[in-house]
């Protein structure tokens, strides 16, 4: 697995954190590291080599008889909608963070995408062979770390918590280049049809 000359920033999360245009806030509690509503996912590592995922199978099996003339000719004349993950095996670590939270900043986490395709070519099945028709994804591991975080300065303050004031809490500043945590995930980065010849 080859690192990547440059990091290759991601889409930047939305969500209902903290601005990280706020210089400081003060908070009652919760890790020493908190996202901002800025905070990023960047690539430090991607293999160099893909891999094929078979989303989908036909339960169509042909084989090509011992006793034939052979080759047998075969084709799969059909169109199939496939819907698949974009991104599988994601792994999400942080500083004491809910992980629930950081998927978020990972633009591909859960999100899924229908391809429709049609079979219009065939094979030549060797005798004593099988074919099947599939539907293809390819994918590249990849993993990064999260730059942006809100981060304890070490100072009290109090903050009004549910009706109660002058509630006892911990002050947070930005800190936008600050790098935390870590992810990995196996993205889509190619999809097709083929008959696989076994």
């Amino acid at each position: 697995m080859a690192a990547c000359a440059a990091l290759v920033p991601l889409t930047i999360m939305a969500g209902s954190s903290p601005a990280s245009a706020q210089a400081t806030f003060c908070w009652t509690g919760g890790p020493d590291v908190r996202k901002g509503d800025t905070t990023r996912a960047e690539i430090t590592q991607q293999a160099h080599n893909t891999w094929q995922d078979y989303v989908w199978r036909s339960s169509d099996i042909y084989f090509c008889d011992w006793g034939s003339a052979g080759p047998c000719p075969y084709s799969w004349a059909k169109t199939k909608s496939v819907t698949w993950q974009w991104s599988v095996g994601v792994i999400v670590g942080g500083q004491n963070n809910p992980t629930t939270a950081l998927l978020q900043i990972l633009p591909s986490f859960g999100r899924t995408t229908t391809s429709t395709v049609s079979f219009t070519s065939g094979v030549n099945v060797p005798r004593g062979k099988h074919a099947q028709a599939l539907h293809v994804v390819v994918r590249r591991w990849r993993k990064g770390d999260f730059v942006g975080a809100f981060r304890l300065n070490g100072k009290q303050c109090t903050v009004r918590n549910q009706g109660v004031p002058n509630f006892p809490g911990r002050e947070y500043y930005w800190d936008g280049n600050y790098r935390w945590g870590s992810w990995s995930d196996n993205i889509a980065v190619d999809d097709y049809n083929t008959i696989r010849v076994y």
